[in-house]
């Protein structure tokens, strides 16, 4: 137990610069990986959906649903093909300090067409990567 106005214990020291130097080990880690990918995708030409080949592609066009009607997002109703959300919650603790608590998040897993000119293919989102061109925050 520590008292006020008393300094830690100095055996307590290591033990924080250690773990401080993992945590950023770690961080430095998923940086470079994080880069690596970003670079990988900027690298990497698009094509045309009829002449892609296995693997990382990178492809553009217009998405379509794959059913009759297209999937309506959970929060606002509006058709789409996919959606993601997440509900957080502000709080405070007794310091004044805030932090954003998740209380739910989910994304859609239904399949869409995507359409160019020359052709179309089935995309499955279940843990892709999407950056969507439309993001609302209310």
């Amino acid at each position: 137990m520590i008292r006020l106005g008393s300094a830690p214990h100095p055996a307590s020291y290591p033990v924080i610069a250690v773990v401080a130097g993992v945590l950023a080990l770690v961080a430095l880690y998923r940086f470079f990986v994080r880069l690596r990918r970003d670079r990988l995708v900027a690298d990497t030409p698009g094509v045309r959906i009829r002449s892609a080949a296995q693997g990382y592609v990178k492809v553009h066009g217009k998405s379509l649903p794959s059913g009759p009607q297209p999937a309506a997002a959970p929060l606002t109703a509006r058709p789409c093909v996919w959606w993601s959300y997440e509900i957080a919650h502000l709080e405070r603790d007794s310091k004044g300090n805030t932090r954003w608590h998740t209380v739910d998040s989910a994304a859609s897993v239904e399949l869409f067409v995507l359409a160019d000119a020359d052709a179309q293919c089935l995309v499955g989102p279940v843990k892709a990567e999407i950056t969507p061109t439309i993001r609302d925050v209310w």
